[in-house]
């Protein structure tokens, strides 16, 4: 229950990518605009968490692991790690749903389970993991050396939600706050030629829309990535900059004249 946008753009000539969240956390009985959903994974790459938040941290966690042991060095490989990590993160949740019922590993079903376990519970159990998939959205934007090693590092948005992955070109949403945030963003057709005010701007206005949405709070944090420097944070003073833009520029109550006659006719 969230928003979070990366939209990648260029910032005096080098290539930078904007990341927006919401500080939205919530449980069953109450909530508050306390959690920070950003989350470093080394290379000059971070994520975005969105989603029953725990399995989201597990899943940034399994990422950074994989990066740890290979830095990400081009786009295919970091497609692979991140769907690895999904991977993994699945495997987890097998684990933890045959441990609860059996007391077993899962290992231990795979490999026994259809010969030792009644048929009708190893079919049930079998679905029931079949059909789990995470309740996770994760974005991960970074830098990729350029191609050739010449050139600018290339800015790299991944999206991986409920299960899936897969590369964003210009922009990408997650959590409770998508549908409104990317309507936002492709109305005002955000990409990455986009001058850096101006997807500055789109990305917050996008944030501030899609508050309308359930579980999207209002505080925001609003980072600028930029390859092999420490990220821009947004300040007290540029929230309040913004928030008057948006106010200038974002859709408004209409005051519409009346209608003239002959506008609509019977049929």
């Amino acid at each position: 229950m969230t928003v979070c946008i990366a939209a990648s753009t260029t910032l005096n000539g080098v290539p930078a990518v904007v990341l927006c969240v919401d500080m939205m956390g919530s449980t069953d009985y109450t909530s508050s605009d306390t959690v920070h959903k950003f989350y470093p994974l080394g290379f000059d790459f971070f994520a975005l968490l969105a989603g029953t938040f725990s399995d989201a941290g597990e899943f940034a966690r399994i990422i950074r692991s994989r990066f740890a042991v290979e830095k990400p060095a081009d786009f295919p490989g970091l497609l692979r790690q991140v769907r690895t990590a999904v991977r993994d993160l699945k495997h987890g949740m097998a684990e933890t749903h045959i441990e609860i019922a059996l007391g077993i590993s899962y290992d231990e079903f795979r490999k026994k389970g259809k010969v030792t376990l009644p048929e009708d519970l190893y079919r049930s159990l079998a679905w029931e993991i079949r059909s789990q998939s995470p309740n996770v959205e994760v974005l991960v934007a970074g830098f990729l050396p350029a191609p050739g090693k010449s050139g600018h590092p290339v800015p790299t948005i991944i999206k991986a939600s409920f299960g899936k992955v897969w590369h964003s070109e210009n922009f990408a949403v997650a959590g409770s706050g998508t549908g409104i945030a990317e309507a936002a963003l492709f109305h005002r057709n955000q990409n990455s030629l986009d001058s850096f005010e101006t997807t500055v701007y789109q990305v917050y206005e996008a944030k501030c829309l899609s508050e309308k949405a359930p579980g999207v709070g209002r505080r925001v944090i609003m980072f600028v990535l930029r390859p092999g420097q420490r990220p821009l944070v947004l300040t007290e003073g540029g929230t309040k900059f913004l928030d008057k833009q948006v106010k200038r520029f974002s859709p408004r109550k209409l005051n519409l004249p009346p209608f003239p006659d002959g506008m609509f006719t019977a049929i």
